[in-house]
């Protein structure tokens, strides 16, 4: 599948234009020519950790997708083994979501 959004990682960075304190720009990389894009404006600080981790959601989600069967085959079975890879993956993106970074 071929993706057009904006490649991560994602990084916030203060507005510094805006009236208040809270205020981030998200920053991410140009799939056209590597340059810094602005992914969203005006974003309250509590939202910038969730927004920053979209792309680590979406790879964590493709990889549980992708390699879910094959791992699955792999391990024969085992599965108190494949429930804590899955638990793992998911667990990191959830983390990096939820952190106050």
């Amino acid at each position: 599948m071929d993706y057009v959004h904006t490649l991560g990682p994602w990084i916030a960075e203060p507005d510094k234009q805006a009236s208040c304190n809270n205020r981030h720009w998200i920053v991410g990389v140009s799939r056209n020519d590597g340059r810094r894009a602005h992914v969203a404006a005006d974003v309250v600080t509590h939202n910038v950790p969730l927004i920053c981790a979209a792309p680590d959601l979406l790879e964590a989600l493709q990889m549980l997708a992708d390699g879910a069967q094959s791992h699955i085959d792999s391990i024969h079975g085992d599965s108190e083994f494949c429930a804590a890879w899955v638990r793992n993956i998911a667990c990191a993106a959830i983390t990096k979501a939820t952190s106050a970074e």
